[in-house]
């Protein structure tokens, strides 16, 4: 790749209606590895909003019409234009995340299978018929549900929009996707490889802006059928009441935890090797406690580890100084704009006083599975 290439990131505005728009703010996009402004996104306004309603609404329409082989003809032309891409976008999605080039173009190349799978998945919305009564059936048909509200996390810029528009598309709904702020250019990519695909205006919808004003603009409003959150518990109890109040169903994907136990034959290499950090940054899928074997009388051979600082000795003292081992990633950043988290809320630390303007973290690691003596033999 050229030097001039690795510099290179893509204008990222609104996608509503079919076209692409910018907006009168905008908010900067900032590469965790040096703090340098890369880019800037469109910051959606009210009237965005309204648009990108009603272009949901009037997609749906269409869409829902739509004969299911036709739905499953625009994704997989979609899946290959984003294959045929593929490095484009795995390099804007290092750029922004953080993820070595490699694993960026493995999460493009998982994310276009969504849409291939989804695409068999759309012929395949079979129904059911129920015996009842003599000469009595039941029979039980799939519709869309209509125009959906989507939003997605900063970890997988790629994979996790492309989850929840695969599935919307397939079953007929037109969808208004907010991905991460931090992390916008895969879902972007995934718009743009949807407008060349063919994909009817309207169907699939693309906002920034600021979290909380957008998700309480969109998500009472009656056109809105359907929520779909990945992200934090904390943030998922929000959306959920806040859907409940106008009985808007929601599909939830929450934090959670993992527990590992380190037993005395860990090889520990490996399983750093094949842990979530895999990558900068958690991957919010791997292990979130760990404990080594119980010893009577006292603390397991790895030891507490609490803020994945005390990792301890033994085996589980070294997996976790191995899962410690960071590079530069975007997910603690506050974009300039946004409201700041709250406080005491996750994102773990800066490590190291070196170069302190880098986004270097250890995650957090809290001691959740004791393995008791005798209760698992392995141990």
């Amino acid at each position: 790749m050229s030097a001039s290439a690795m510099t290179d990131y893509p204008d990222v505005g609104l996608y509503i209606g079919g076209t692409w728009r910018t907006a009168a703010d905008d908010l900067p996009v900032v590469n965790p590895a040096n703090e340098q402004v890369i880019g800037r996104l469109a910051r959606a306004g009210r009237q965005d909003l309204d648009d990108a309603l009603e272009a949901a609404a009037k997609g749906f329409e269409v869409w829902s019409q739509t004969a299911p082989k036709d739905r499953a003809d625009v994704l997989r032309r979609a899946a290959a234009i984003m294959r045929e891409r593929h490095a484009e976008i795995a390099h804007a999605i290092t750029l922004e995340l953080g993820k070595p080039y490699q694993q960026a173009k493995l999460e493009v190349i998982r994310g276009c299978e969504f849409f291939e799978w989804d695409a068999g998945e759309a012929v395949r919305t079979y129904g059911r018929v129920i015996p009842s009564a003599s000469g009595i059936n039941y029979i039980v048909h799939h519709q869309p549900i209509g125009a959906v509200a989507a939003f997605s996390p900063w970890n997988f810029p790629m994979s996790q929009p492309a989850r929840k528009v695969a599935g919307a598309l397939a079953a007929g709904c037109s969808i208004i996707l907010k991905p991460a702020e931090e992390t916008p250019a895969g879902a972007m990519h995934i718009a743009r490889a949807f407008h060349d695909a063919g994909l009817p205006p309207g169907v699939l919808n693309l906002v920034y802006g600021v979290p909380s004003e957008i998700s309480e603009y969109l998500i009472p409003h009656e056109s809105i059928r359907l929520v779909a959150f990945t992200g934090s518990t904390a943030v998922g109890r929000l959306l959920t009441g806040l859907a409940s109040d106008h009985m808007t169903p929601v599909l939830m994907e929450l934090g959670g935890h993992a527990p590992v136990i380190v037993c005395e034959d860990t090889d520990v290499r490996a399983a750093a090797v094949t842990s979530g950090h895999r990558r900068p940054g958690p991957r919010r899928a791997g292990p979130a406690a760990l404990r080594g074997p119980h010893r009577a009388g006292g603390r397991g051979r790895g030891g507490d580890a609490v803020g994945g600082d005390r990792c301890g000795g033994g085996r589980s003292g070294r997996l976790l100084r191995a899962l410690g081992r960071r590079g530069p990633d975007a997910g603690h950043r506050h974009v300039p704009g946004l409201p700041a988290p709250a406080a005491g809320g996750a994102g773990g630390r800066r490590a190291g006083s070196q170069r302190p303007q880098h986004h270097h973290r250890h995650r957090g690691l809290v001691v959740a599975v004791v393995c008791p003596a005798g209760a698992l033999p392995r141990c």
